[in-house]
């Protein structure tokens, strides 16, 4: 299901420039990164996200692979990641972390350095997954995505 921009929106401090709100509305949200590497400027996502988590008011980082930018890399983005893979015209709500227009293997690169990331918590969470463990459910469904074609 499409997330909805209330539930991506980012709140801030009035005061703060928001230079990562490219679309004009006042937040930085996922729609101001889909903007950003629709504009092919792919070498700006890193500093995007610097942006963003310095103006967040609720003290979370956003790191590549965060599809839904609430402050964790998780299953729940790897999801959207691995449903998408192989999408070609993509952005990063559908799982483009590097800003080439497609969802890939390198994308998923991007997405596993940082899995298991959770700034919205200042205790030690449950471990998840590894590594290994994503890279067999991405060969699982590319193999599942190839057998649809």
């Amino acid at each position: 299901s499409p997330l909805s921009a209330a539930t991506l929106s980012l709140t801030f401090s009035e005061s703060m420039s928001l230079s990562c709100d490219l679309n004009g509305d006042g937040e930085c949200t996922v729609m101001d990164l889909d903007q950003l590497i629709i504009s092919s400027d792919a070498a700006d996502i890193a500093g995007w996200l610097t942006q963003a988590s310095a103006a967040d008011s609720l003290g979370r980082e956003f790191r590549t692979g965060d599809v839904d930018l609430n402050g964790m890399v998780n299953f729940a983005d790897f999801l959207v990641l691995s449903t998408n893979f192989g999408a070609q015209n993509a952005v990063w709500s559908v799982g483009d972390f590097d800003g080439s227009r497609d969802v890939a293997f390198a994308d998923f690169l991007q997405l596993s350095g940082n899995f298991g990331f959770d700034s919205t918590t200042a205790t030690t969470s449950v471990p998840e997954p590894n590594a290994g463990t994503l890279i067999g459910l991405l060969l699982g469904c590319c193999l599942f995505w190839r057998a649809k074609r």
